[in-house]
């Protein structure tokens, strides 16, 4: 049964009338009664008959009357939804976001796009990065946030870097080393690092790698919050994001120090599963992203 056909029996049934049922679809009567005639052939059924200048339905025409109401009415109801997910503002976002980066990075954009965009719904799934590859290989989000770290394999996944953000040496107040620090003289301090599962932490050891150095750390914290705390309360030193430590730094809880000799300028990346289509708002939230994090580094991490 074509839709058309159903369109033009629902009219001829509303209007009682072959000719205004013609009138209001921009029809010819011939066409209208073609139609008509086309679904009774169909069922092989009446589905009118004549009464004066009215026609009314049958049995079989007061059947097809009540489906008809529910399949055009779902009809438009599926061309609403489809005109919505269209709409960039109106659509939905789904997408995954390492631990430091949805601490650390997202909240504030993510604010600022819902005060100005509040139709557009979000799902955000928080993981570390290698779970965050596993959702995206198996389309359990379109897209995702991540720091660098973990292989990912290129062939699978489109990758594109949103921002470099340095890693720095993290003190507390008190301590005696300055803005400048030697690799030397990190390696002498007491290190608190996170595990070495964690994304960042595998950045961390394969840049020392480079250099021939493998860290001994004096205690593997899963929770960057917890390795700050520690530091606060002189337990030692660690190697963080600058990301992670703005708020401290600038309330005078912590200091930070640029490693030299060591490039600790590490990626936040924006992954998708190669040929993965986003939809228009997925794209719109994108392109929001970019232009805050471009703001974002322009302003720049670190401060000693």
């Amino acid at each position: 049964m074509e839709l058309e056909r159903l369109r033009t029996f629902y009219f001829v049934a509303k209007l009682k009338s072959f000719t205004k049922a013609a009138k209001y679809l921009a029809l010819t009567q011939p066409a209208v009664s073609l139609q008509i005639k086309a679904l009774e052939n169909e069922y092989g059924t009446t589905l009118f008959e004549r009464r004066g200048k009215e026609v009314i339905l049958t049995e079989s025409g007061k059947v097809l009357i009540t489906y008809a109401e529910k399949i055009l009415s779902a009809f438009e109801e599926m061309k609403l939804k489809l005109k919505k997910c269209g709409d960039p503002l109106c659509g939905k976002v789904s997408f995954g976001a390492s631990i430091l980066t949805a601490i650390y990075l997202l909240p504030s954009i993510l604010g600022k796009f819902r005060r100005l965009y509040p139709q557009v719904q979000f799902t955000l799934r928080v993981r570390y990065a290698e779970e965050i590859l596993e959702f995206l290989a198996e389309n359990q989000v379109n897209f995702g946030i991540m720091g660098e770290g973990n292989r990912i394999d290129e062939r699978s996944f489109d990758i594109e870097q949103l921002l470099e953000d340095e890693l720095v040496f993290v003190m507390p107040p008190g301590h005696p080393f300055q803005a400048r620090v030697s690799l030397e003289m990190v390696l002498a301090q007491e290190l608190i690092l996170p595990e070495e599962y964690s994304a960042l932490r595998k950045y961390i050891d394969r840049q020392m790698g480079k250099l021939g150095v493998t860290l001994q750390p004096y205690i593997e914290v899963g929770n960057i919050e917890v390795v700050k705390k520690l530091v606060e309360q002189n337990f030692g030193c660690s190697i963080l994001p600058s990301i992670a430590v703005r708020d401290e730094v600038e309330a005078g809880r912590l200091r930070t120090g640029r490693i030299e000799g060591l490039p600790l300028k590490r990626k936040i990346l924006l992954v998708k599963k190669r040929g993965k289509i986003l939809s228009p708002s997925e794209e719109f939230f994108i392109q929001f992203l970019k232009k805050e994090l471009s703001a974002f580094g322009q302003s720049g991490f670190t401060r000693a």
